[in-house]
């Protein structure tokens, strides 16, 4: 028994003191190696072909001739910030070295997955600030005159970046037979990516997208004229029954753009993701819905939507502002100086011949301004019309609900060409 007591306080002593044999050590591993090896794999295995040509790019550039010869488990957060340090001074702006942080922070946070370090070096507080930059949309009539402007052969392609909000990939990636007619439903199954067949960039992007009339007319416009109209052909061919040049249909849409006057400030704002980006921006200004718009966009999270159309959400908060804190009416002058194209069309249907209520009702029609999308659909027509009614009737006095009633309900008729039901009693 003492015996034992006594071998255990041994080992405990060789524990304290450091003494007796020293555990095994691993050989020191470089960063290099571990790229070469581990972080090699782990691209093959994760990595669709797209994200490996960028993102491998980055690394090759940039990363691996700083850290290459440094030894993995040695690298500090001060090794980091050194390293942003030479890329600044190598003329990289922080959006790109932001970009190289999150791969940094990727490898490392692998290597430590794997016990080849003690702890993930690249921390999130010392990344590059990237002031988020709004990027440009058309104005719906831009749009249409866009669709104009741009050759017959290649509307098609326009309108369904447009329409549908997908991606250039995605758009060149479409067969025929993801094309459902009968039901004007439009399926995403791939993507083209440098002439090569891959998945769309996220999960979401894998979705049926409804097609608008405009944009049906436009695709069975385009069949007529195809060459390749198999099922298993791309739509947008070319000669070869190939996909089409995406930089060829970029300098197309540019030069579409700039013989309509249109001109951007930003850099490279004139490419195929403006159409993209469109499609967002209409479809925000019509639900001021975030859930909505990122489904539209096919978005892998809301935080994506929020940073891309912060202006147009400053813009809802505008007008929730003007509507809840503005002067009752008739105080309030200045409401109606620049109504937006939607109101204005949608009181004109109503009141032809203008007259103090027409200009009453686009006052009242911009206090409600985000919820027009809601207001004017057939199925909801009625309740609308009571919602409506209980916004405005301190406005229009109480003799008319009913004429308002009938108003917004012809008015529903003439823009959207819907049926509806006009109030009797």
């Amino acid at each position: 028994m003492l015996g034992d007591y006594g071998a255990a306080l041994a080992f405990l002593a060789q524990k304290v003191n450091g003494t007796g044999e020293k555990a095994e050590e691993r050989p020191a591993r470089s960063f290099e190696s571990f790229f070469e090896r581990e972080w090699a794999q782990y691209v093959r295995d994760n990595w669709k072909h797209s994200t490996q040509t960028t993102q491998g790019s980055f690394v090759r550039r940039h990363i691996l001739p700083h850290f290459g010869s440094m030894q993995l488990a040695l690298v500090r957060p001060t090794h980091i910030v050194e390293f942003h340090s030479a890329m600044e001074a190598n003329g990289l702006g922080r959006k790109t070295r932001r970009n190289l942080h999150a791969v940094l922070s990727k490898m490392f946070s692998y290597a430590h997955d794997l016990e080849l370090i003690p702890s993930n070096p690249v921390k999130r507080g010392i990344a590059p600030k990237v002031e988020t930059i709004e990027k440009p949309a058309l104005g719906e009539e831009q749009l249409y005159a866009l669709l104009d402007a741009v050759p017959v052969r290649n509307k098609a392609f326009y309108a369904t970046l447009a329409f549908t909000g997908i991606r250039t990939g995605e758009a060149l990636g479409l067969k025929w037979e993801d094309i459902d007619f009968a039901d004007s439903i439009l399926h995403v199954r791939r993507a083209i990516y440098r002439g090569r067949v891959t998945t769309p960039k996220t999960s979401g992007s894998i979705r049926p997208r409804p097609m608008v009339p405009e944009l049906r007319q436009a695709l069975l416009n385009h069949k007529a004229m195809a060459v390749y109209t198999q099922p298993n052909s791309y739509i947008f061919s070319s000669s070869s029954g190939r996909p089409m040049n995406s930089d060829m249909l970029r300098r197309t849409l540019q030069d579409a753009l700039r013989k309509l006057g249109i001109v951007f400030d930003q850099d490279r704002a004139d490419g195929l993701h403006l159409l993209r980006h469109t499609s967002g921006s209409l479809v925000y200004r019509r639900t001021a819905n975030v859930k909505v718009t990122q489904a539209w966009l096919g978005h892998s999270s809301s935080r994506v939507t929020l940073d891309t159309y912060t202006h147009l959400m400053n813009d809802e908060q505008k007008h929730a502002a003007d509507a809840a804190f503005s002067p009752a009416w008739p105080g309030h002058r200045n409401l109606c100086t620049k109504p937006s194209r939607l109101c204005t069309k949608l009181c004109t249907a109503a009141f032809p011949k203008g007259g103090k209520d027409g200009t009453k009702m686009l006052c009242c029609l911009e206090l409600q301004r985000g919820r027009l999308a809601q207001l004017v659909r057939a199925p909801a027509l009625q309740a609308g019309g009571r919602r409506f009614e209980s916004c405005t009737a301190h406005q229009f006095g109480s003799g008319r609900k009913l004429r308002l009633k009938r108003y917004l309900a012809r008015a529903s008729l003439i823009l959207i060409g819907l049926p509806c039901v006009v109030p009797t009693h």
